[in-house]
């Protein structure tokens, strides 16, 4: 066997070769060809304010037709208030906007997020054992 040079390049190296081998991989796994702007990912943020002062957050990216929860969070003097929940509806009401299909978010193992998600009609699809930190996390899944 020859000897193989690995070596790390910029994604503009490789993007010519790229193109020509991932077109049958697409025919084969989707059916199709598969545009390169369909795996790029298109970023949101929403942020919910109550007297002009922010009390919460949402943010994530869509990839493919489905949209990643990449962190939420509300102010803890403001939990239980029903601004989590507006959240988390800005985020399927923009997912459903650009045409995704499902909605995916992970959590911490045991943490009191678990059954807000539960709540709000997401269902366990997975578990990532010492993931973040080695922290066991639970992935949630929606479709719309």
């Amino acid at each position: 066997m020859d000897k193989i040079l690995v070596s790390q390049v910029t994604e503009k190296d490789v993007e010519a070769y790229e193109a020509q081998i991932w077109k049958p991989e697409d025919i084969a796994h989707y059916g199709r060809e598969v545009s390169w702007e369909e795996w790029k990912p298109d970023f949101f943020i929403f942020k919910a304010e109550n007297n002009g002062k922010t009390v919460g957050v949402i943010g994530g990216h869509t990839i493919a037709g489905v949209l990643f929860i990449e962190r939420i969070v509300v102010s803890p003097s403001e939990r239980g208030k029903g601004i989590g929940k507006l959240l988390m509806e800005k985020a399927e009401e923009h997912a459903r906007l650009i045409g995704a299909h499902k909605i995916f978010l992970n959590t911490g193992k045991g943490w009191e997020a678990n059954e807000f998600y539960k709540f709000l009609g997401y269902k366990k699809t997975g578990e990532l054992t010492k993931h973040y930190l080695k922290v066991d996390f639970v992935v949630y899944s929606k479709f719309l």
